[in-house]
């Protein structure tokens, strides 16, 4: 019982992904598009790796803000960038996916549209409703027709009903089920048409968003090195997202950063056996612990 206590406070806990978009949409926009990246991981398990990542990040905060020039900013919203990049990566999904259903809702709504137009044609003989009522109606050929049909006959049966409720075979609720059918007929005709210019606003947005989650990552990445290269553990803390993935070269060795060395930059490769460092007194250390305050990953 306790077990399920946590895990439903747990998820009560949660931030969800669309707050943190909405946090970040500045941001993404904000971002000057020679700096946007193209999407070269899987989104999905991008966002995996870094979630669990966390956890094993955040003891390290207060030493990874003693390195010079390193953007706490950046640093700290790396989980709202995650939510972020999740809720791009759902708008994308939605945007280039038509919806698995659309064939069973025509269908549906084909049938309802026949009932109606031969319940309305008895009701129009008996005077009940006027026959212009159904002079402008389009025909079920079409997902445009068929849900302007289902409005037009959905309204006149809304229009007539206290004269009709006695005589007619048509249930309220299916008069509610075929505008609910209409709208989201109509819905789905709109995106179509925005298709293109929909797919391209969301790809840009979820490239934006990766963009940003991956710069932070790896500035997290780097200090890691940084703070833990004598332990040689960065990888176990904080893994290349990489990680797995062939690409024909030979994979890099521990504590090795995903980010290209700059020409003037001279990384030191630690020996096996590294001589120790003269200490104060004549004698000798037996670690050396990299002057943070001198030089740091972000320099």
């Amino acid at each position: 019982m306790t077990a399920n206590i946590n895990a439903t406070s747990a998820v009560t806990n949660e931030i969800v992904a669309s707050k943190h978009y909405q946090n970040t949409e500045s941001e993404l926009k904000a971002l000057p598009k020679s700096e946007v990246k193209q999407i070269n991981l899987d989104t999905k398990a991008t966002i995996s790796t870094v979630l669990g990542v966390l956890v094993k990040l955040r003891p390290f905060r207060e030493q990874i803000a003693t390195l010079p020039s390193c953007n706490m900013v950046q640093f700290d919203a790396i989980e709202r960038y995650v939510g972020a990049l999740s809720q791009a990566d759902a708008y994308h999904n939605i945007a280039t996916s038509p919806p698995d259903d659309l064939a069973e809702v025509q269908s549906e709504g084909a049938a309802l549209r026949d009932v109606f137009y031969v319940d309305a044609q008895v009701q129009v003989r008996r005077g009940l409703i006027s026959a212009d009522a159904l002079d402008e109606l389009a025909g079920p050929v079409g997902y445009k027709n068929l849900a302007a049909d289902l409005q037009s006959l959905s309204t006149v049966y809304l229009a007539n009903w206290d004269k009709l409720a006695g005589t007619t075979s048509v249930k309220e609720a299916e008069i509610e089920r075929a505008q609910q059918i209409s709208f989201y007929l109509f819905r789905v005709v709109g995106q179509r048409e925005q298709s293109p210019a929909l797919v391209a606003e969301t790809a840009d947005m979820r490239a934006r968003a990766f963009t940003l989650l991956t710069d932070a990552y790896d500035n997290a990445r780097r200090a890691i090195i940084y703070l833990r290269w004598h332990e040689g553990d960065a990888d176990i803390i904080c893994p290349s997202l990489f990680a797995g993935r062939s690409n024909g070269r030979s994979k890099p060795t521990d504590n090795q950063s995903d980010k290209p060395v700059n020409a003037n930059d001279k990384p030191v490769t630690p020996s096996a056996n590294p001589t120790p460092a003269p200490s104060a007194n004549g004698g000798s250390n037996a670690t050396h612990t990299p002057d943070v305050a001198a030089k740091g990953p972000f320099v």
